[in-house]
Parts: C-alpha cells; structure tokens; sequence
C-alpha cells in the first residue's frame, strides 16, 4: 500500500488495526479511498463499461470486429482498451460470455445439435468449441449436459473452471 498511498498508508494500516469492529475498519478503509477518488471521470473507463455491456447484453455478439464496428473503433483500439483497464483482450471476454451461454443452453436440455449450437456462439466448429468449453468448466459439453439432466435441475452448473 505504501508503494501507492505513500506514508498514509502506514497510518490508515494502524488505524485500522486498533479500530474495535469490522464496521469500523471498513469505515476506514472506505473513507481513505474516497478521500483518493479521481476528480474527474476517465472516458476510457467509461467507455470500457458500455462495451462490457454490450458484449454481455448481446448475445449475437461473437467477434471484435463486431464491437469495435459498434462503437466506431478499430479492433486493435478496442484491444489496447482493454488490455488497459482489464488486463485481457476483448476476444477473451466474449470467449467467455458465449461459454457461459453455451453452458445455459446445454443445461436447458434444448440442443438437438451441437455442432450448429457452437457455430452460432462463434466457434469455427464443433471441435474448438469443445476445446475451450472442456477447458473452462471442467468437462465436454456433452458430459455437462448429461449431469445436468440427471439432476432434473435446467440451470447451469457450477463446475471446475467457473
């Protein structure tokens, strides 16, 4: 902390450390990082926050091209934005939205074919779906839907990589 608060934060770290409840010490805590809000809004953030919407929102959503069209950005704009304020790259996040959607639509038990289901979320086909499906939750597609059929419960499952 002190690399970033200088010396006030050695003083908020005792003050912390001596206040008697937990409410007290995020009253602390919360106080000293309010006191150290930017005065003015970044429009980089702001913008990030509209693009992560939307990315989420729309499920049509599969390729940056597609967002950085939206909001009249090239793709390698919208990749240093992100790379930014995120730490990862926008193909990753929409990777990972269009993973979750596809493990919503396997545990509804309403795919009758994998291989169309994978294309439509922006895989290039079935196998790369299953790839990167298998390496985020935990199992094959496949194995996901049967153990979600086999609770009787149509939600998604919370599995190994989630």
């Amino acid at each position: 902390m002190r690399d970033i608060f200088g010396p006030a934060a050695d003083s908020l770290a005792r003050a912390v450390l001596e206040a008697p409840t937990d409410e007290r010490r995020i009253d602390l805590v919360q106080g000293f990082l309010r006191q150290r809000l930017p005065s003015t809004r970044d429009p980089g953030y702001d913008l990030l926050i509209r693009v992560v919407a939307t990315m989420l929102d729309d499920r049509t959503i599969t390729r940056v091209d597609q967002v950085a069209d939206r909001y009249r950005m090239s793709p390698r704009t919208l990749q240093r934005l992100f790379h930014r304020y995120v730490g990862v790259g926008p193909k990753w996040m929409i990777r990972r939205y269009r993973l979750h959607d596809g493990a919503e639509l396997l545990a509804s038990g309403t795919v009758t074919d994998p291989a169309a289901m994978a294309v439509e979320l922006g895989w290039f086909d079935q196998t790369h779906f299953t790839r990167d499906f298998t390496a985020l939750i935990g199992v094959a597609p496949v194995e996901y839907a049967t153990a979600c059929a086999s609770t009787g419960d149509r939600e998604p499952m919370v599995l190994v990589g989630t």
